[in-house]
């Protein structure tokens, strides 16, 4: 089955002399101009033309795009949201088992520091310290997926937010540097400074650094 050609080739002929015409004419004259404004006429009258054409030919395209999207959205938005719904409670259990484990690691390192200071008081040497519990041992960053064996992992993405917009400086050092321009809230570098500075906190007064995390299948 041969290629589906919209435009014929008288169309194609009737273009092909107008722009010859069109692209070899010498406007030196008055007169010249009155036949390139005539040209000039032509050109417009043939592109609208064509433009006519081709809206009349988009139009069916156009409307079973519309049928298509009014078909398939309202199931592709409701799985979006099951999606949502589900990386929400997966990074919750995450963040739940992450403090639950920094909690157990402060508590050991407490308990450990109380020792020491017991073992000083009483001329004793300083106990060992406590080994580290399964209790402190962060979540894990990827999950198998068990019915298909792909991975599902947590990626942290580096952001920031104002959080007053009064503290911001019209610049200020960073890393012994001055900063670019701050005074008018300059987005494209302070998104830079954010992913280079990675878990350090923001030396911009005002702006909060921060991670939110992802979840994406492999």
């Amino acid at each position: 089955m041969g290629e589906i050609v919209h435009v014929d080739g008288q169309e194609q002929h009737r273009v092909k002399g107008v722009v010859e015409r069109a692209t070899s004419c010498i406007v030196a004259t008055e007169e010249d101009m009155g036949w390139a404004s005539d040209d000039l006429a032509t050109l417009r009258t043939i592109r609208k033309e064509f433009e006519a054409k081709w809206d009349s030919l988009k139009e069916p395209l156009n409307e079973g795009l519309k049928r298509l999207k009014a078909e398939f959205e309202p199931y592709v938005s409701q799985l979006k949201a099951a999606e949502a719904t589900v990386a929400g409670k997966i990074l919750e259990c995450k963040r739940k088992l992450q403090a639950e484990a920094d909690k157990a690691k402060r508590e050991r390192e407490e308990a450990d520091r109380k020792a020491r200071e017991a073992a000083a008081k009483a001329n004793m040497p300083p106990p060992p310290p406590k080994p580290v519990t399964v209790a402190e041992q962060a979540p894990a960053k990827g999950f198998q997926v068990p019915t298909t064996n792909k991975k599902v992992t947590t990626t942290k993405v580096p952001k920031w937010r104002v959080v007053d917009a009064a503290a911001i400086p019209m610049s200020c050092v960073v890393d012994g540097q001055e900063s670019e321009d701050l005074f008018i809230l300059n987005e494209a570098y302070i998104g830079k400074l954010r992913r280079s500075f990675g878990d350090r906190p923001s030396p911009i007064p005002g702006i909060e650094f921060y991670y939110d995390e992802t979840l994406g299948v492999r």
